[in-house]
């Protein structure tokens, strides 16, 4: 008789730790080389953590905030607390005092980990302001200094996470089965987590999420994905582990049994992946938008014949896989040139991601379908895949043998989809939050009749391929009674030479306008033809004058492929390149639009003066 199929995220751990005690597990990175721990290793973390957790008076049902960058001690107190029956709460580490005061407090968090004194240096003057707090845990070595100045406002009690594992062999040895006959007891009902948007507009809202729709959602995609991904593969994670996207991504490895290593950082995600050589990847669209914008810059600043020859192998494999996609048989010589482009070019492109890459799995947004076609000429398979924080992330994915550019791909397992009267993409599964934290008047308007209403416009195929058309409340309706989809209009500027972001307005104007976002490596080879030296900065090439003309030449492409009542007539270079920490960019690289309208709601004004 088989053993009954796993029903919390605990479970699923203790399951894959007593399957392959001896394989590698998780990896990180230290001094130029992968470090390994066996998932017999990653279970003692994760027993020790949970097991000293209990003992310093951690109750089922209370709530443990993490305020770090991705790395594994993140991965081992989120399965220890839920092991101990707790509800994990991450915070994103960019975010100030008084945001992560806000969680900390809205969510009754009496626990909070944290990376480094950089963070408790955060922590510390909001620590009167978090009277339920008992108990402060850091991932890394505290100096004596902070101790003290922790101690001097009578804070919490402090551990650090090394200790916590060492001290915990006297727990053990008290009752060795104790973390086990945890798990086995625990109950689907039990909540999880509570995962905070990252708040685009007002305060951020909790989406509560019970260990039932964790395992049901490890259950789709493992059926979804079986003959995808493999136990031998290897993953390099790098994406924020407060967002559920990044979240997913690295329970895979209790889905699939596969190797995970924690990046060093996204700055050192190049680096990182020729060491690890990684065969499988998740990313976000801002990620593949750099890479490709990178390579066609390069390509740009190459000699001549260069830019010949990456146009003509470019044209040679469209060609080719155009005529397989058409159901032709390609010739001889359509062979031949193929080859002779990858060779010359695409192979190159290829040995830059290790040359092992089987998969890249995109979300958190939309993908250009021409970055997507692009990246596939160089044997990086993109699959594209859709699904919000309310849904545990992924409900549907582009299976490889059946990937349509431009689609998010089908419903995965027990999802269903329907759309609203508006378009409104409606999904019903197992997989689904139960309600925002303290706020019924949002679940109910979210919630309906176990109906979760996404607040995305859609599509869906003949053959049930999804495609995300715009955000509900961004659609703009013009004077003129005509309805603009922006997202497709960004999404053509991300594919130009020089446009990086952009946010298109025209809500109740005669026309559109966009404000544009630029950053500095785009406009290398041409600083000498605005009259800037290589020091300047994002605002000084947006506000040169010549800067317009590049921009210019972009959106008259971009405008080509519109309908009149579409196209950008006016635009502004914003003077600040969109990034996280000016608040642009959301944790997980989305435009804050409202954000950036309201910040340069002067300059719009004078596009419709």
């Amino acid at each position: 008789m088989s053993a009954p199929a796993p029903q919390t995220l605990p479970q699923y751990f203790l399951n894959r730790v007593q399957e392959r005690p001896d394989d590698p597990a998780i990896g990180w990175i230290e001094n130029g080389e992968v470090k390994w721990w066996t998932f017999r290793e990653y279970h003692h973390a994760v027993e020790s953590v949970s097991l000293t957790l209990r003992s310093y008076g951690f109750l089922p049902g209370e709530k443990a905030a993490i305020l770090s960058t991705t790395r594994k001690e993140w991965n081992v107190f989120d399965v220890a607390v839920q092991a101990a029956w707790g509800v994990v709460v991450p915070v994103y580490p960019s975010y100030l005092p008084e945001e992560i005061q806000y969680i900390v407090n809205h969510s009754d968090s009496v626990v909070l980990a944290f990376e480094d004194v950089s963070q408790l240096d955060k922590i510390i003057p909001q620590i009167k302001q978090m009277p339920q707090l008992h108990l402060l845990v850091s991932f890394t070595p505290v100096p004596a200094e902070a101790r003290a100045r922790l101690a001097s406002i009578n804070g919490p009690t402090l551990l650090v996470i090394e200790d916590m594992i060492r001290e915990a062999a006297d727990l053990k040895r008290q009752n060795p089965a104790s973390f086990a006959q945890a798990v086995d007891a625990q109950l689907p009902s039990d909540l999880a987590t509570i995962v905070y948007t990252s708040g685009t507009t007002g305060q951020p809202k909790g989406a509560m999420i019970k260990q039932h729709a964790f395992a049901a959602s490890f259950r789709a995609v493992a059926k979804t994905t079986a003959g995808t991904f493999l136990p031998t593969d290897t993953t390099l994670t790098f994406l924020p582990l407060s967002h559920i996207f990044g979240r997913q991504d690295a329970y895979m490895i209790l889905i699939c049994g596969w190797r995970m290593v924690f990046a060093e950082s996204i700055d050192r995600i190049v680096d990182n992946i020729g060491l690890v050589k990684p065969t499988i990847m998740a990313a976000v669209p801002r990620i593949f938008e750099k890479i490709y914008s990178r390579i066609t810059a390069q390509v740009e600043e190459g000699s001549k014949i260069k830019r010949q020859i990456f146009k003509w192998a470019l044209n040679s494999s469209t060609s080719y896989h155009e005529k397989l996609a058409a159901g032709e048989k390609a010739s001889r010589f359509d062979e031949t040139m193929h080859k002779l482009a990858w060779k010359l070019v695409f192979s190159k492109i290829y040995e830059r991601f290790g040359g092992r890459m089987r998969f890249f799995i995109s979300g958190g947004a939309s993908l250009s379908p021409q970055i997507l076609l692009f990246l596939a000429h160089a044997g990086l398979t993109i699959l594209e895949g859709y699904g919000l924080t309310e849904s545990l992330s992924g409900i549907t994915l582009n299976p490889k043998d059946d990937i349509v550019p431009g689609s998010v791909g089908k419903p995965i397992e027990d999802v269903q989809i329907k759309l609203g009267p508006d378009g409104e993409i409606l999904i019903k599964c197992e997989g689904l939050f139960c309600g925002y934290y303290k706020n019924p008047e949002e679940t109910a308007v979210t919630l309906v009749d176990g109906w979760l209403h996404t607040g995305d416009i859609g599509e869906l195929s003949s053959k049930g391929h999804l495609t995300i058309t715009d955000r509900k409340k961004d659609l703009i309706k013009t004077s003129g009674g005509k309805y603009i989809v922006p997202q497709k209009i960004e999404g053509l500027m991300k594919t130009t030479r020089y446009i990086s972001q952009s946010v298109v307005v025209g809500e109740g104007h005669n026309y559109a306008t966009a404000l544009i976002g630029i950053e500095k490596e785009r406009f290398k080879n041409v600083l000498h033809l605005l009259g800037l030296k290589d020091d300047c900065t994002v605002a000084d090439i947006a506000n040169a004058n010549k800067t317009k003309y590049f921009i210019e030449t972009d959106l008259e492409e971009v405008n080509r492929g519109l309908a009149k009542f579409e196209t950008i007539k006016k635009f502004f270079i914003v003077p600040e390149e969109f990034t996280v920490e000016n608040g642009i960019l959301t944790p997980s690289l989305k435009v804050k639009k409202k954000v950036v309208m309201k910040r340069y709601e002067r300059e719009i004004e004078a596009l419709y003066a």
